[in-house]
């Protein structure tokens, strides 16, 4: 039966006559009656707080009808270019296996959920519901909550736990709610391998061991009003119970202000509401990646992106750790034991990939990945002491980057001691780089996460310059607990391969860094990672080589529109594909803190806020935060490539900037380490 709700209402209805809301004793949950102010503020108290009230729906691409879909488009199922909607491990349980996670659908207010038969849960102003930026107000926009309004009516939606949606519709204009599944048999209604799809609105969905129930709830006092619900369960009969419970007993905008109250309680206004919002979407995009213990899992962990897929990455993972250690330096020392739960008690081996569910590989996946753990529990440390888990983890540190030397350290031919080489392209996190896949070879099909190519490996800069990060910050932890020995090995050893590094990896001719053949010569592909060194502590790198790459930084090959690219402008097959010429944040972030480092806080400063300027330019466009950007800023974000699968790419969507011939589907949308360093600098930090 349709669960179409049409409704006129003749008295004009404003936010107050919402159901009334107890704020906290420290006056800090928002009050939704408070958007009714001009301009809407979130805050009773001063300086004021303001919510982000940017939404992608009305403004990003029209790529997603349910029904009719377009063919499947790499990782994307072609709905998944709004703003990620899912409920967070702070503010309760989680359960990624299920896959209950949505994404707001582009042009409206509706919402695709993802789980393993994807449903629809259709909301909107009337039996169009489509989105009108030009009639509709966003009152808040984030990734738990979204409340909009056109003229007196209102659509409110968000997750009182993570198993149940809930959500409110009122006002004289007619409105829409609805739960949709697309029907998969063999009685000619369509296939779910080949759209288009047919769809049926349900009360109850039940597919794969998934069910999905909706209901709804009319109050007549104070009020007209619909209250809905949906809920998901293993079974039919708990998931229509749970749905009518909720949707009959459910205070919406109470569970709305405790969806708000993190993101506005967990860091301090800024002076500019429009930086103060910013700032409050960036933490919106952290929250919703973070996930609560879960499977074999005890500890808190976070996603790269939730609508990617459910794993930790130890890269990402560790630069969504860096950016939650000024924001929650409790949480963020969660997703570090997450890894050290995990990690090889004999071989001392950490975990490329970390997963509570995956049984197969007890959760863990053994290639090598950037090892930044130790200098990202040291800076967990300088932010909120606690020695006692520094002591009980550097032994463990020390056994990783011990495995990482004896494993990917590679003596060819006596040319080199101590530089460090990948395995395959993925360990590097940079797997379709021209120094792992120049020229045709990408195109042959030559290139990928697991892309042996024995001709394309080499001695890595980037992995010689992370043992250096490593060696350092074990060498630092070790002196905080008073064991010298360990210090003075570290400390050594840090010595002992950037010496190495300054002689074999350095170019004199053209001042700057570059991996090397294990045959001896300098690969000639300038990559960001020539920056690295930068990072490098204790006057190791000679002071002349640290101007040659700042000046080299500052060169057109490096300093684009949107710097600094992953490799030079120069390079061939430089395009807006992921690795091979994109800007990405968490190389910025090792460069910024580099200059910084050693001295040039000017040049520090103007490309922490260009970084910061991308990232907000873009997010106000779409409203969401982006994987990676255009190097040249000649590609809009939602039409860069990723991992095309021919060399023809496809067309430009008009009226959005684009490459002609070399447009794709864009980077991952709501990329969690994109939007914590960006809060990080945005709030004063390296």
């Amino acid at each position: 039966m349709m669960q179409t709700v049409l409704v006129a209402w003749m008295t004009i209805l404003s936010l107050h006559s919402l159901r009334a809301v107890a704020l906290s004793s420290l006056d800090q949950v928002c009050d939704p009656r408070g958007l009714s102010e001009d301009p809407p503020s979130c805050w009773q108290g001063h300086p004021q707080r303001y919510l982000p009230n940017v939404y992608g729906g009305p403004a990003t691409l029209d790529q997603c009808v349910f029904g009719h879909p377009k063919l499947a488009h790499g990782i994307f199922n072609s709905c998944s270019s709004g703003a990620l909607f899912g409920f967070s491990g702070i503010d309760g349980p989680t359960n990624s296996a299920s896959k209950m996670l949505g994404w707001f659908v582009n042009g409206s207010y509706s919402v695709h959920l993802f789980l393993s038969n994807p449903r629809f849960l259709r909301l909107g102003f009337g039996d169009d519901t489509s989105a009108d930026p030009s009639q509709d107000q966003i009152l808040i926009a984030t990734n738990d909550v979204l409340l909009v309004q056109r003229g007196a009516s209102k659509i409110g939606v968000t997750w009182r736990d993570w198993s149940t949606i809930v959500g409110f519709i009122e006002g004289p204009l007619a409105q829409t709610v609805t739960l949709e599944e697309r029907v998969c048999d063999s009685n000619g209604l369509g296939s779910c391998q080949n759209p288009p799809f047919a769809i049926r609105v349900v009360n109850v969905s039940t597919s794969r061991g998934q069910s999905l129930a909706i209901s709804t709830h009319r109050e007549t006092t104070p009020v007209l009003r619909t209250i809905f619900a949906v809920c998901y369960a293993t079974d039919a009969k708990t998931a229509l119970s749970c749905a009518t419970e909720a949707a009959s007993s459910v205070d919406v905008v109470a569970v709305m202000a405790q969806r708000n109250k993190y993101i506005l309680e967990t860091i301090p206004p800024l002076s500019d509401a429009g930086k103060d919002r910013f700032q409050r979407k960036l933490l919106s995009v952290m929250k919703v990646n973070s996930l609560a213990p879960e499977g074999s899992l005890p500890y808190s962990w976070s996603s790269a992106d939730r609508a990617a897929d459910f794993n930790m990455y130890m890269w990402d993972g560790m630069m969504q750790t860096i950016s939650m250690n000024t924001i929650d330096p409790k949480l963020s020392l969660d997703y570090i034991r997450a890894f050290l739960h995990y990690q090889n008690q004999t071989t001392g081996q950490m975990c490329s990939i970390i997963s509570p569910y995956e049984k197969d590989r007890q959760g863990c996946s053994t290639d090598a990945m950037p090892p930044n753990i130790a200098l990202t529990i040291w800076d967990n440390y300088l932010q909120q002491p606690n020695k006692t888990f520094l002591a009980s983890a550097f032994p463990w540190l020390e056994q990783y980057i011990d495995w990482d030397l004896n494993n990917r350290r590679r003596p060819v031919n006596g040319t080199a001691e101590y530089l460090m080489a990948w395995d395959n392209a993925g360990e590097a996190g940079m797997d379709h780089e021209q120094n792992f896949c120049p020229g045709d070879a990408y195109w042959r099909g030559e290139c990928g996460p697991h892309h042996h190519g024995s001709a394309y490996l080499h001695y890595g800069l980037d992995f010689t310059n992370y043992v250096v990060y490593e060696s350092q910050a074990l060498g630092k932890i070790a002196t905080e607990l008073g064991l010298s020995d360990r210090a003075a090995h570290w400390t050594s050893l840090a010595v002992n391969v950037t010496n190495e590094m300054n002689t074999l990896l350095w170019d004199e001719s053209t001042g700057f860094y570059y991996d090397r053949y294990f045959n001896g010569t300098l690969m000639p592909i300038k990559t960001i990672a020539g920056f690295y060194p930068l990072l490098i502590e204790g006057g190791l790198i000679p002071t002349g080589k640290i101007a040659r790459i700042v000046a080299m930084m500052k060169t057109p090959d490096f300093w684009t529109a949107v710097p600094l690219p992953t490799v030079a402008v120069s390079t061939a097959d430089f395009s807006s594909d992921l690795d091979r010429g994109p800007m990405w944040l968490q190389q910025n972030f090792y460069v910024i803190r580099g200059l910084t480092l050693q001295g040039y806080h000017d040049e520090a400063a103007e490309l922490k806020a260009k970084s910061i300027s991308i990232v907000r330019e873009y997010y106000e466009k779409w409203g969401v935060v982006f994987e990676f950007y255009d190097a040249t800023d000649v590609t809009d974000p939602t039409q860069t490539l990723r991992k095309p699968k021919k060399q023809d790419t496809g067309d430009c969507v008009v009226g959005v900037k684009g490459l002609a011939g070399h447009c794709g589907i864009g980077g991952l949308r709501e990329y969690n380490f994109c939007a914590g360093l960006v809060l990080r600098w945005l709030r004063g930090g390296h």
